[in-house]
């Protein structure tokens, strides 16, 4: 008896959401700030795993006719790590590579490419390193970690991975690497910002003589709040020197993409009260012009005014509401608040500011962001504030600075290091007194407080974990993040 063959015609239509070993078919849209062109599915799609089940069993059961299994090896890109990407700041990308063929694949490694949407330099850049892959038998897999340097905050940047290995040619001294499977993902760039208070100049006092100074600075954005107030002491004039620096913390940091509608409010109030002598006066003081300002920023965070608008009158019925919480605090005589001012930012706003080519430009005072306040003697901003004693005239704005660098000491040598089981390795960063330091593990493995890891008793097919920490400060708004970093770590 005779057996007929035939061939079967094969769907050419591939599945949204099907690897490809070759890399080249795109795959639907990932989560924000992540636009994979291979998609984040598990790591095996359902539909070759059928057709893979199929094949072991013909291939592995006795009377059954052997039939190879699909020659595929792929690489998915499972996310990019962290949750922010800020620029000129390190990153790491998950991945998973599996053998779908019916042999074991050589050694082998993943490395990466960088392509910015925008370069100064040349248009692409290299991974930190090479992740290195052990054989892989038939329907094997494993997921890895490689780290990165983030381009410069722009839309639609590019990272490809490529699975490659080195074939044992005889005779020849440098053979070219063969690829087992790309994949590539596009990503979005933000950058951390904050916005201070410029130095206060004083053309005239409300007082006779001296004003005893008071100011605040307070910031809205979302659900995101900053408060700052501080004690300047007694001032005159300050025509022919330099100005009084605001002693209050900037506003921030908080992130932001280009081209987002996020935005964010600030103010700042200056304020002449000499007759808070004892330290719960004092307290008082700072703590209602504080309160004020807060009503400001969260005010003007839902209204739109124009650059550099004095919105005094528009305030009124919002800080009026505020009265009996703080009527303790009663201007008598000269004092009076002598300096109210507000602004809002988009990211088109940060972004238009503090751009340069070179991509150095940090610190800006914007114009349009700088504000003179001439207040009439005896005018009253509201009932319940001083007049002043003369006219006083205070000119002050708002400053940006932007992010570019990274405030922790990196050291290069931890990332990318491979441990066996059991290894241990610490990772404590280098922080100055007053800073405090929580970590965070990702992965297989054990870590304690001061930052020492330890890998698990057996390697598994996750060979990675990600180490995080972040540094923190004690100041005047509480406990802030002052900075964050990572090291990935290769089990090998």
């Amino acid at each position: 008896m005779t057996r007929k063959t035939g061939t079967r015609k094969r769907d050419s239509r591939r599945r949204a959401n099907e690897p490809s070993g070759d890399g080249k078919h795109p795959a639907s849209p990932s989560p924000k700030n992540q636009r994979s062109t291979n998609a984040l599915t598990p790591i095996m799609s359902a539909t070759i795993s059928r057709l893979a089940a199929k094949q072991v069993k013909r291939f592995f059961f006795p009377g059954v006719h052997p039939f190879p299994l699909p020659k595929i090896t792929t690489i998915q890109i499972i996310k990019i790590g962290p949750e922010q990407l800020i620029e000129n700041r390190q990153a790491w990308v998950e991945f998973a590579v599996a053998n779908w063929t019916s042999t074991a694949t050589p050694v082998s490694y993943v490395s990466a490419t960088v392509q910015p949407a925008e370069s100064l330099e040349e248009n692409y850049y290299s991974g930190n390193y090479q992740f290195p892959v052990p054989a892989l038998n038939p329907l094997d897999d494993i997921t890895g970690a490689l780290s990165f340097l983030l381009p410069r905050a722009d839309l639609g940047n590019t990272l490809t991975l490529n699975w490659m290995y080195v074939p044992d040619e005889p005779g020849v001294e440098f053979p070219t690497p063969v690829s087992l499977g790309t994949a590539t993902i596009q990503f979005d760039v933000g950058a951390k910002f904050t916005i201070g208070m410029n130095s206060i100049f004083i053309r005239n006092t409300a007082s006779h003589h001296e004003d005893t100074l008071w100011v605040s600075l307070n910031g809205q954005m979302d659900s995101q709040s900053w408060a700052d107030a501080a004690s300047l002491g007694d001032h005159n004039n300050t025509e022919g020197r330099s100005g009084i620096p605001s002693k209050v913390l900037p506003v921030g940091p908080f992130f932001m993409l280009p081209g987002s509608q996020d935005g964010v409010s600030v103010s700042s109030i200056i304020a002449n009260d000499g007759h808070s002598s004892d330290e719960d006066d004092a307290a008082k003081v700072l703590d209602t012009i504080s309160k004020v300002g807060a009503v400001v920023a969260t005010t003007i965070f839902t209204i739109i005014f124009p650059a550099g608008a004095v919105v005094w009158a528009a305030l009124s019925a919002a800080v009026d509401a505020m009265q009996e919480a703080i009527i303790g605090w009663i201007f008598a005589d000269c004092d009076t608040v002598v300096y109210i001012q507000s602004q809002t930012a988009s990211a088109t706003d940060l972004f238009g500011y503090t751009f340069d080519p070179a991509d150095q430009l940090s610190e800006v005072y914007p114009a349009a962001w700088i504000s003179r306040v001439q207040k009439k003697k005896g005018e009253m901003l509201w009932d319940w504030l001083g007049g002043g004693c003369r006219d006083s005239d205070y000119s002050s704005g708002f400053n940006i600075t932007r992010l570019r660098q990274n405030d922790a000491v990196r050291f290069v040598d931890n990332d990318g290091i491979a441990l066996t089981a059991n290894q241990v390795a610490s990772f404590a960063p280098l922080v100055a007194p007053g800073i405090t330091v929580t970590y965070t593990l990702e992965g297989p493995g054990t870590y304690n407080p001061m930052g020492q890891y330890e890998a698990p008793d057996t390697i598994g097919k996750q060979r990675f974990a990600v180490l995080r920490w972040t540094a923190h400060e004690s100041t005047t708004q509480g406990l802030i993040d002052i900075w964050s970093d990572f090291a990935v770590i290769i089990l090998d």
